[in-house]
This record gives structure tokens, C-alpha cells and sequence, in this order.
């Protein structure tokens, strides 16, 4: 597939390397078990909220059209697929029944394989087709909304609430200083609010509805891939180098204000805001 030799083009230095022969030996072919019928090829299925966003949807806007009779295939590690509520929402949203989901830990073979062409790829490149699916599930959410409450129009995004141990990979950085960014878009009109307190669905009313969101760099900020407002504005305070973000921002129609954030006395586990930086951009900028 001319996808896939370009992605691996594109990061062949990774390590571990994916390998994409393009010959696959008989016997291992005839060993694989069948799957019968149509199957739609999603990609990586992930538990991490940011992943999920990022890499499980990166085909969803095909599941918009496809046939509700088609099985989804995802990979990964684990035959369990124990999904986290917000992933359970936003297949609910795309009229997918969980039952049709199917994972492949190891070799598979489908009588008839549809594979929908990625529209983000991690680190690399994205195509505004990301936003199908996500605006899709946004309209769906708004709409089955209790009372439609109203959201305020300026949210920060607070880390400070966050442990730094993970539930897999390093631990977390601490924002040693984000009192004080909070303390500052507080006096700019901005509600702090820590979302993974909230539910999926208030989270993305929040988004879609703010006219300005705010926060340090965290999957958090990934929630702007629900936002289609060209009047919203979005401030990322940079505190690593990872373009997501910024792929995020240029296949979506807000805009999008990026500062480099980062004290020079920060270090791999305490992150230190360099606040003169962010109270003079946050001046030019809200």
C-alpha cells in the first residue's frame, strides 16, 4: 500500500522498527485465523485519552458512511479491549456497537479488508479529513446534551490536578509554578478547570463552545480537534518540543497562539513556566 511505504519512508529510524514485507510466506498466510465478511481496518486501538484522539480515530471519518454491518480491526498488545468511558462515547456517537470491534494481537486474514486512508500520522503530517469524524461526534454530543447548560467562553486547562506517576511509561513531569498561570488567566476572565474531573461529554461541550482555551502542552489541548470555530482562540503554553499540537492546529480552523514556555532552570522532571514570557504573550495575544 503506497501509505504505508511512505510512512515507513518517513520513519525508518524509529526503533522498534515496523517491518512491511511485501511478500508474506504461504504457510504463515494459511496459519493466520479468518475473519469472514467486511472489515474496516481502524489502526492502533489505545486506553490513553490523547492516543486514542490521536491514533485510534485517525480513520474514523470513513465510519460516518460505512456499513454499520462491517467489523472494525484494530492492533494491539492486549486481546481485552477495556474501553474507557470516553472512547465508549464517541464510538456510541458514530453508531458503532462494541460488539462489532475485533483485535488482532497477531497475523490475521479478512475475506474482504476496506482500509481507510490515515488522516493523522503521530509527529508527522495530518489532513483536515481528521476533523469529520471528530465534528461528527461533537454535534452528537451537543445535541443529546441535558438542558444544553451554558459553558464559560474562557477556559484554562489546569495539569495541577494530575499525578506524576502514569499507568504505563515514565512519570510525568510536575508544573512546579502553574498556581501562578492560573492565577493570571483567572484575572484575564478564564475558568480553571482540571477536565479529567469531567465528564467526556462536558469536556467537549467546553471546547466546542469556549472562544478561548488555554493550558500547557497535554493531551488535554488534543480536545481542540472537536472545536470547528474560527473565532476560538487556543493557547498552548509550550513545555516540550512534540509538534501534535501543532499539526492539530493546522488542520483546524481556530486560532492557535503557541509560546514557547519553558524556564531555562526546568529539568525532565520539574517543569518551571517561565511567567514573564507567558504574561507578556498573554497580553498581545487575549
Amino acid at each position: 500500500m503506497p501509505e504505508f511505504l511512505e510512512y515507513d519512508s518517513l520513519t525508518g529510524h524509529r526503533v522498534p522498527r515496523r517491518t512491511n514485507p511485501p511478500v508474506i510466506e504461504e504457510a504463515r498466510v494459511r496459519q493466520a485465523p479468518r475473519l469472514d465478511g467486511t472489515c474496516i481496518y481502524m489502526g492502533p486501538l489505545s486506553d490513553h485519552f490523547g492516543h486514542f484522539l490521536l491514533e485510534s480515530m485517525q480513520r474514523a471519518w470513513y465510519l460516518t458512511k460505512a456499513d454499520r454491518s462491517a467489523l472494525l480491526l484494530f492492533h494491539r498488545r492486549s486481546e481485552q479491549a477495556n474501553l474507557p468511558p470516553f472512547a465508549r462515547t464517541i464510538f456510541a456517537a458514530l453508531d458503532v456497537d462494541i460488539a462489532r470491534i475485533r483485535i488482532a494481537m497477531n497475523d490475521v486474514r479478512v475475506s474482504r479488508l476496506v482500509l481507510p486512508a490515515s488522516q493523522f500520522w503521530q509527529g508527522i503530517k495530518a489532513s483536515p479529513g481528521m476533523g469529520i469524524a471528530f465534528d461528527h461526534v461533537r454535534e452528537k454530543i451537543l445535541k443529546r446534551r441535558p438542558g444544553r447548560q451554558p459553558t464559560p467562553a474562557k477556559v484554562y486547562f489546569s495539569r495541577k490536578g494530575l499525578s506524576p506517576e502514569r499507568t504505563f511509561g515514565r512519570s510525568r513531569a510536575v508544573i512546579s509554578n502553574e498556581e501562578e498561570a492560573e492565577a493570571l488567566f483567572r484575572k484575564r476572565g478564564y475558568e480553571i478547570l482540571r477536565p479529567e474531573t469531567l465528564p467526556f461529554e462536558e469536556q467537549v461541550a467546553l471546547v466546542a463552545n469556549a472562544t478561548h482555551v488555554a493550558g500547557t502542552s497535554g493531551s488535554a489541548l488534543h480536545l481542540m480537534l472537536f472545536n470547528d470555530n474560527p473565532r476560538t482562540r487556543l493557547i498552548e503554553l509550550r513545555t516540550k518540543p512534540a509538534v501534535n499540537q501543532l499539526l492539530i492546529s493546522a488542520i483546524r480552523p481556530t486560532a492557535a497562539f503557541h509560546i514557547w514556555s519553558l524556564a531555562k532552570d526546568s529539568s525532565r522532571e520539574t517543569i518551571i513556566l517561565d511567567m514573564e514570557v507567558v504574561d507578556r504573550s498573554v497580553r498581545q495575544i487575549d
